[in-house]
Formats: structure tokens, C-alpha cells, sequence
């Protein structure tokens, strides 16, 4: 893989020895939670621990060169951050 695909290689990250049983608990959780709705009933708690993702786009504006998107309903809105507040 080449930098920015090594960069943004979640799957790799997500499998590591010390993060698998925390995602294999949260993947159990959500088809438990899912089930759960669907039947009506009360949702499992989640997870003590699950994995984090955080996204700060500072300025909502992109070139559209990624070859996937995780905030296309987002970009290029005008919104901006004050510093102040980040």
C-alpha cells in the first residue's frame, strides 16, 4: 500500500491484538441491539469500551480526491469553526 492508503487502513487498525476483543464485543453488541429493536424490546447496554473515531474537519472544505467519503452529506457547507471553540 502506498502512504495515504497506509494511513487510513482501518481495517488493519480495528484488527490489532489489543483492540479485536474490545471490536468483537461491540459487533456482538450491535447485532444484539439490533435484534432487540426489531422485537421490541429493551436494548442491551453497550459495551464498556468500543472504538472511537473522531473526525475534525476544520474548515468543511475538500478537493474530492479521497477515494471514499465519510462526510460527503458535510462538505463544502460554508460552516466554520472559531478557534476559540476548538
Amino acid at each position: 500500500m502506498d502512504g495515504a492508503h497506509d494511513f487510513h487502513d482501518f481495517g488493519s487498525k480495528l484488527r490489532q491484538q489489543s483492540v479485536l476483543p474490545r471490536v468483537v464485543d461491540y459487533v456482538r453488541w450491535q447485532a444484539e441491539l439490533k435484534q432487540a429493536n426489531s422485537a421490541g424490546l429493551q436494548p442491551p447496554l453497550p459495551p464498556d469500551a468500543a472504538p472511537l473515531s473522531i473526525n475534525l474537519d476544520l474548515t468543511t472544505a475538500c478537493n474530492y480526491r479521497c477515494d471514499h467519503c465519510i462526510d460527503w452529506d458535510i462538505l463544502n457547507t460554508g460552516v466554520k469553526h472559531k478557534e476559540d471553540e476548538l
